[in-house]
């Protein structure tokens, strides 16, 4: 006879939007943390530089001079844009959102 089991499992969720990570996967949870962050990384997952704030790909917060996906220290490879010390990682402005 098989007894059924329980274990706590991992996965994130969009800080906008609420996406699961294991929704376009195999798995909608992993076993262990390491595999939950891995997942949302091979995802290209917005993650903040402080790892508080995690956003799925279409959420990700953009530059407001060349709409890119800023860095996760609030700057932008694409324009050059330098990051900005004063702003919290993962607390800038997103897309649609007011300051």
């Amino acid at each position: 006879m098989m007894a059924l089991k329980q274990a706590p499992y991992y996965w994130f969720e969009c800080d906008k939007c609420g996406v699961s990570s294991g929704e376009d996967s195999d798995y909608s949870a992993w076993s262990d943390h390491g595999h939950a962050h891995d997942q949302i990384v091979n995802d290209d997952w917005w993650i903040s530089a402080d790892e508080t704030n995690h956003y799925c790909w279409s959420c990700a917060p953009k530059c407001d001079e060349c709409k890119a996906t800023l860095d996760n220290d609030g700057g932008c490879e694409d324009c050059d844009k330098p990051a900005d010390p004063g702003l919290i990682p993962g607390q800038t402005a997103i897309s649609g959102d007011a300051q």
